[in-house]
């Protein structure tokens, strides 16, 4: 109940039933709204899977050069083991946390409500029984009003849920940047 809004009864005007054209624009904007989120989350996670592979690549390069030629000992010389460890590894969580944010998800859709707006929820239907659901649908404004209710409410499930593994994912790389400097420096200076 702490995430219920609180209403102040003193300030509060009677609510009026939205006419059609509200309750389109309000839909379409809350719609729109939540499937540019997605986008958003889904490209900085992108971001952040990128820069990842590339620090792994690189990580990974230095190791094969150091161990291919025997003349190339600055790694293990400068104690660079602990440090470069450190950032591969939580730039493994992140890349990995940043794989979650992007990969398609569709058990909400399945598993909470069946929306009969989902293509999952109808991919086995023919479309003679696809029709006749759809039909049905549009038959009375409640129960479209229904399934854009349960997909507006998936949809920011959705959101919510890419937006809490990418703050993940930004929380493992800061925290693999902060050790790999604070390990450089005390293997380096202290050893």
């Amino acid at each position: 109940m702490e995430n219920e809004p609180i209403i102040k009864q003193k300030y509060q005007e009677p609510v009026k039933k939205l006419k059609g054209a509200a309750r389109e624009t309000l839909y379409r904007v809350v719609i729109r709204n939540q499937l540019n989120s997605i986008g958003i989350a889904d490209q900085k996670a992108n971001i952040i899977l990128g820069i990842n592979t590339i620090i792994i690549s690189i990580i990974i390069t230095i190791l094969g050069f150091e161990s291919t030629l025997t003349s190339l000992k600055f790694v293990t010389e400068l104690d660079l083991n602990v440090s470069l460890s450190v950032l591969l590894l939580t730039s493994i969580v992140s890349g990995i946390i940043a794989i979650l944010v992007v990969r398609p998800v569709a058990t909400l859709w399945s598993k909470e409500s069946k929306s009969k707006l989902f293509f999952r929820n109808y991919k086995t239907y023919s479309m003679e029984a696809f029709k006749a659901e759809m039909d049905e649908m549009l038959q009375s404004s409640e129960n479209i009003y229904d399934s854009l209710n349960t997909d507006m409410y998936l949809f920011g499930k959705a959101v919510h849920r890419k937006y809490r593994l990418l703050r993940h994912a930004y929380h493992a790389f800061l925290v693999g940047i902060i050790l790999t400097v604070a390990s450089f420096f005390v293997f380096y200076y202290l050893f």
